[in-house]
């Protein structure tokens, strides 16, 4: 905690000397000032000054609004903070900047997923996947993708995920406790999972909801080709 306070106290020195120094920023000497910004909202949010960092964050981006660093830390704030609209604006941002960053869609799921926006949180998990989350986080979005289909209503789907969380990680809590809990969906019998329809889960995904996230459908099946489309 020291070294960041350190830190911060470096930075509010930093950026208010430069700027007294330098009334007329030339566009070469903004990265400087919004690196300073963005340097010191992480430490703010080290220091859980969320409302410090949110402010720093604010002005990195509005110095530089490609920057998709400062955006993701804002929305990580935001998740953490229960504010799941912003977040949700933020980690689109993010992926309209970077349409391949796994964790933008893991964050944009968790997102949606609190907003009651299952299907969508369905669908940004399933990203997630496709474009290889880390590790440290892979059980986690099986766990969620699981726990929106079984709000979905898809039972068996949500078992198949459950049983690849617990493949990650077989002393997995919430896997194991999110399984026993849809065993009355699975009409009291145990639900086994087929390599063949993981594979299956991985690139076909089924929804019988009536409708997609673009439009109307029945029970159509979107392969992985589709939803990286």
């Amino acid at each position: 905690v020291d070294a960041y306070t350190k830190g911060l106290n470096f930075y509010n020195l930093n950026i208010a000397t430069f700027q007294q120094q330098h009334p007329q920023i030339i566009e070469s000497t903004k990265t400087v000032i919004e690196q300073a910004y963005r340097i010191r909202g992480n430490a703010k949010k080290e220091l859980a000054d969320y409302k410090g960092a949110i402010l720093d964050y604010s002005k990195s981006i509005e110095m530089n609004s490609t920057l998709s660093e400062s955006i993701y830390s804002r929305g990580v704030i935001y998740m953490e903070t229960n504010n799941f609209d912003l977040a949700k604006k933020d980690f689109s941002k993010v992926l309209e900047i970077n349409p391949n960053d796994a964790g933008a869609y893991r964050n944009l799921g968790n997102a949606k997923f609190q907003l009651e926006d299952f299907s969508g949180a369905v669908y940004d998990y399933s990203k997630a996947i496709i474009l290889s989350i880390s590790i440290e986080h892979r059980a986690e979005v099986y766990n969620n993708r699981g726990s929106a289909l079984s709000a979905l209503g898809q039972y068996q789907n949500a078992a198949l995920d459950f049983e690849k969380a617990l493949e990650i990680n077989p002393a997995d809590p919430v896997a194991i406790a999110n399984k026993r809990e849809l065993q009355p969906h699975l009409g009291g019998q145990q639900f086994f999972m087929n390599p063949t329809d993981m594979t299956n889960l991985n690139e076909i995904i089924t929804f019988e909801l009536g409708m997609t996230l673009t439009g109307m459908f029945n029970s159509k099946r979107y392969t992985t080709a589709e939803i990286i489309d």
